[in-house]
């Protein structure tokens, strides 16, 4: 029971983005308190065996209408599952905005303290090959563990 994606790279690029983000896997700071920490964890396979394409993964969450990904990523590229990412530890700073207005002066961005509005997690692919290549990757045991203040 793993999910499989593929992907075609567009015609003029040599890369995509596409973002996931699960409609149950939602927590909200308001009513749960702040958040200290966040770990991800994901097992990743690639469904073809090629140097030339790839696929980057990064935990990824929607606040306030902004996406959000993780700075650190890991690539999917063996034939067999593993780990691929395993990120610990992860807090505001580890994470850049990719998708949504631009934050305000002064604004905290994203906000993970208990004022802060709900976050609906998921997954950021960004694959990489020539014009036309189809990308195949499957992914499992994807998990978020929120730590509270």
């Amino acid at each position: 029971a793993w999910w499989s994606m593929s992907y075609q790279i567009p015609e003029g690029t040599g890369s995509a983005s596409v973002t996931y983000l699960r409609k149950d896997a939602v927590y909200d700071p308001a009513a749960s308190g702040a958040i200290l920490v966040l770990d991800y964890a994901e097992d990743c396979r690639a469904l073809q065996s090629s140097e030339l394409m790839s696929a980057e993964s990064h935990l990824v969450f929607e606040q306030a209408g902004r996406h959000y990904a993780a700075v650190n990523s890991n690539i999917c590229q063996t034939l067999a599952w593993a780990p691929v990412a395993n990120r610990g530890s992860l807090r505001a700073a580890d994470f850049t905005l990719v998708a949504g207005r631009a934050c305000s002066a002064g604004e905290s961005c994203p906000d993970l303290s208990a004022n802060g509005a709900p976050l609906r997690f998921g997954f950021r692919r960004f694959v990489w090959g020539a014009p036309g290549n189809v990308i195949g990757h499957g992914i499992d045991n994807w998990t978020v563990t929120v730590w509270r203040r």
